[in-house]
């Protein structure tokens, strides 16, 4: 998957603003990486442009997606965020914490973490947005979808909503995005969409994301349509990154 194909790919549908975001697992990304890497972008859609290949009115931003550490600490230094349009920080990045699964197999211990790291990727200064709160991704666990999805139920039912509502009151008033991803569906928690509403009551923005490792599931965001009817989701309930000019 590369990004003249999901650029291009993302024209032929008509999207009008795309983010192109990938995964900073560790320190070890450095700053002279990220400047090359948006140098070179702005060549690459330049080029696009100039061919045709791409719309000259899409609006691109790059960005990167880290992960909570642990509670005052993310994947990721103020110096390289500074690089990026803007930061999506990850709560839950079991894959590279897999021996600490273990100790979360109950739905009441795995809630109280799920919190703990949401409400620590609200409250950290380089949160521009959070991606994938609350959702629990089956392989990792060795789950099916189904079981699954009925333990992520449970999980939800232990999460204490009152302090949840207050952190999402807080990431209202910082500007903080939440991500809406077509996996939610593809994984059968739906009830999901209690945690969702409770983000349009106290005025939390979404931004749509599809959450691809592929080509193919880019086409995956079309599942989101009744949701975001369903939540009563308009464009002003959007969040979007600042503009970066090309």
């Amino acid at each position: 998957m590369t990004v003249e194909a999901i650029l291009e790919r993302e024209t032929a549908r008509g999207m009008e603003r795309i983010a192109l975001t990938d995964h900073c697992y560790s320190y070890e990304y450095s700053i002279r990486n990220a400047s090359r890497t948006r140098i070179n972008l702005r060549g690459l859609i330049s080029k696009l442009r100039k061919e045709g290949k791409i719309s000259k009115s899409m609006k691109i931003y790059f960005g990167v997606e880290a992960e909570i550490l642990d509670y005052r600490h993310v994947s990721i230094t103020p110096e390289i965020a500074g690089e990026f349009d803007f930061v999506l920080v990850a709560p839950n990045h079991y894959n590279i914490l897999q021996p600490s699964i273990f100790s979360l197999r109950t739905p009441s211990t795995l809630a109280i973490n799920e919190l703990y790291n949401f409400q620590a990727a609200v409250k950290h200064p380089a949160t521009d947005a959070i991606a994938h709160p609350f959702l629990l991704p089956p392989d990792l666990f060795g789950l099916s979808i189904d079981e699954m999805a009925e333990f992520s139920r449970k999980m939800m039912s232990k999460v204490d909503w009152k302090e949840l509502a207050e952190t999402l009151e807080l990431a209202a008033q910082r500007g903080i995005g939440i991500e809406l991803s077509p996996r939610f569906i593809k994984y059968k928690q739906t009830h999901l969409l209690d945690f969702y509403s409770l983000c349009v009551e106290k005025g939390v923005k979404f931004f749509i994301g599809s959450d691809a490792h592929s080509l193919d599931e880019l086409d995956h965001l079309d599942m989101l349509e009744g949701v975001i009817g369903q939540l009563g989701i308009t464009e002003e309930m959007l969040w979007h990154p600042q503009e970066w000019e090309w």
